[in-house]
């Protein structure tokens, strides 16, 4: 496997973004949002998290770059902007499901 060194100059954005998904509403949110665009009430109503915690959250999710939204008359509608945070969030699926499994034999 080649090794690839992290550059110094995007440390600081790679640990933005591992910190914005690291939340358990905001993966649901990501989750959500692959499914479909939608706005903080249908949001809300859907994964029974409060409007203004899914405001908050999504305004994290967007300053880092994964969310986006475009304004459709007096509502904003999300939608996944990068969706290489599946990728990530796959390989640590994976890297959870290999502990787990690695823990249960010992």
């Amino acid at each position: 496997m080649k090794k690839t060194l992290l550059r110094p100059e995007i440390l600081d954005g790679v640990v933005e973004r591992f910190a914005a998904a690291a939340d358990p509403s905001r993966i649901r949110l990501l989750l959500r949002l692959r499914e479909d665009e939608a706005n903080v009430a249908t949001l809300s109503k859907e994964l029974g998290i409060r409007q203004a915690s899914v405001s908050k959250h999504l305004s994290v999710l967007r300053r880092v770059g994964l969310v986006e939204a475009r304004q459709v008359g007096n509502k904003a509608i999300y939608m996944i902007r990068d969706d290489s945070v599946f990728e990530m969030c796959k390989i640590v699926c994976n890297g959870v499901l290999r502990q787990r499994g690695r823990s249960r034999r010992s």
